[in-house]
């Protein structure tokens, strides 16, 4: 059976108190965001909420918003980063409100095989149209994922939220460049007969999902300066998990290049080693 995105239907809007409405609740016919002020430059993108957190209100300890699943670490690991509470919507909110940065996903509609959360049980029937966002949103020009790693982005079966991103822009009837080349950060024009009518910086932040565990742990085993740096983070990350650290750092640098204030104790790091992370996270 369908399932249609409950940022779209209202379900989330109606049990947020006091209920946020337009312009940070941005809805029209093709796309959809929170989004602080129509100044905003940034813009988190997921793909879409799990069987519960569509289907139920705050069932199990979840959320009534993007990445509410009590599974998904997303914002715990921005409040590790920056400091700012994420223990209520509200509190998601005001951390969105104060790092001036927006979030979407890119599925606004899907089949879902059974009641399974992970991607590659989706099927898109629907896709939000970031253009037409970005023409309400004038400013917008990094688009963050947190799924699809470093790899070209090209016809592969693979899926991701970058993927469906290149997929939804073609679908919509643009031409697109830059997807298919290597790095977490990847420079991407649309255009419109011929012409480039949006340019903006896909990055793609380490999966906060258990499941990309062993790749990130490859990296690591692979890169001994970002064991050193895992190794030597202070108190209290110094007792999270290596792949949890390593997350940190990794979020970090490349949030921060954007604007996304962190802790002081981590911009000390992230300062110190910033050709070596510059290098290592292009």
């Amino acid at each position: 059976m369908p399932e249609t995105h409950p940022f779209i239907s209202g379900k989330w809007q109606n049990n947020i108190l006091p209920r946020p409405t337009a312009p940070s609740w941005f809805i029209n016919n093709q796309s959809f965001a929170y989004a602080p002020n129509e100044n905003i430059q940034s813009l988190f993108l997921g793909t879409f909420p799990t069987y519960e957190v569509v289907n139920f209100i705050r069932h199990n300890g979840n959320m009534e918003f993007f990445y509410g699943s009590k599974e998904n670490s997303f914002w715990p690991l921005l409040a590790m980063i920056n400091g700012h509470p994420t223990n209520s919507e509200n509190d998601l909110l005001n951390l969105l409100n104060e790092t001036n940065f927006g979030v979407t996903d890119i599925l606004k509609k899907i089949n879902r095989k059974g009641q399974n959360s992970s991607d590659k049980d989706l099927t898109a029937l629907e896709f939000n149209n970031l253009y037409i966002l970005r023409n309400s949103f004038h400013k917008i020009q990094n688009i963050f994922t947190t799924s699809g790693g470093k790899s070209p982005i090209n016809n592969g079966t693979n899926v991701s939220a970058a993927k469906w991103l290149r997929d939804s822009l073609l679908n919509f009837g643009y031409d697109v460049e830059g997807f298919n080349v290597q790095g977490y950060q990847k420079s991407i024009r649309v255009l419109q007969n011929g012409n480039m009518i949006w340019q903006f910086n896909l990055i793609n932040l380490w999966s906060p999902s258990d499941n990309s565990n062993i790749s990130i742990q490859g990296t690591i085993n692979n890169t001994p300066a970002l064991l050193t740096l895992i190794n030597e983070m202070p108190a209290p990350y110094n007792e999270e998990s290596i792949t949890i650290r390593a997350r940190i750092i990794q979020w970090s640098f490349l949030l921060s290049q954007k604007g996304f204030p962190v802790n002081p104790e981590i911009n000390d790091m992230l300062n110190n080693n910033h050709e070596f992370l510059d290098n290592l996270f292009q």
